[in-house]
């Protein structure tokens, strides 16, 4: 692992460079795009583990802190949607110059994976776009996450801490907060992916309105990968499930061979 500041003076994002372990030709690369606010932590090791995979798989994986977030720069309070998925092509730009591979795998995770999508909406060539138990919609995520908080400050028999600009004690300006709730995943139309995968611990029907409004560079819709659960916790579920990484590894990896 290689950690690595890159990105516009003043404005420099954090990330891990992970060089493969293996060769491969040609070079192929992933870039990997974290959940926000408290999902970030309970998945952080995730993602260590899912890079290391792709790694020994033989690509040039990255994976970063959104701006605001983290080890990158910026306060909380000046986080925003449009700024997030800039910070998506400025990841891609930096795993491009360190692989030498124009068009990355890009691999998100809840928000992340919306993000990912948009940022794809806005031009950024990818080889698969991997929706990793994806937010479908930011006003559904926003009150989901809400809901977790309760439900766990409950179970100590406490009220929850998080303040009118928090979530789950993170900031969460009223500013951001209407950009989130504005974001639908079903709206994103085509995209200049090769492939769509949608990978879940079990198909709902979200799934099928993704795979009726989604298309890819050749108009096909995303497919559905179910990785079994392999975690009790129902409100971390696929996202801990070594199940979901081995999967993703696998078709990341598969498709760049």
């Amino acid at each position: 692992m290689q950690p690595t500041f890159f990105g516009k003076s003043g404005q420099q994002l954090f990330g891990v460079y992970h060089p493969p372990l293996a060769r491969r030709s040609p070079a192929a690369s992933a870039l990997l795009c974290h959940p926000a606010a408290q999902e970030y932590m309970r998945t952080h090791w995730a993602f260590r583990k899912l890079a290391a995979e792709l790694s020994r798989a033989g690509l040039h994986v990255l994976r970063f802190d959104w701006h605001g977030t983290g080890d990158s720069s910026g306060e909380p309070q000046g986080a925003s949607v449009p700024l997030w998925i800039s910070d998506v092509g400025t990841a891609a730009a930096e795993l491009a110059d360190l692989a030498d591979v124009a068009r990355p795998s890009l691999v998100g995770l809840r928000l992340g994976a919306l993000l990912a999508a948009l940022a794809v909406q806005r031009g950024l060539a990818v080889k698969d776009l991997v929706l990793w138990e994806p937010a479908l919609d930011g006003a559904s995520h926003l009150r989901e996450l809400a809901e977790i908080e309760k439900a766990r400050y409950d179970s100590l028999a406490m009220p929850s801490r998080s303040g009118p600009e928090e979530l789950f004690g993170y900031a969460m300006t009223s500013a951001l907060r209407r950009e989130l709730e504005a974001l639908d995943l079903r709206k994103v139309g085509p995209l200049r992916a090769d492939r769509i995968v949608v990978v879940t611990g079990a198909a709902r029907p979200e799934h099928e309105e993704l795979r009726a409004s989604l298309r890819d560079g050749a108009g096909r819709p995303p497919e559905i990968l179910v990785a079994v659960e392999d975690v009790k916790d129902p409100t971390d579920g696929v996202m801990l499930s070594s199940k979901a990484q081995m999967a993703i590894a696998a078709t990341v990896a598969g498709a760049a061979a």
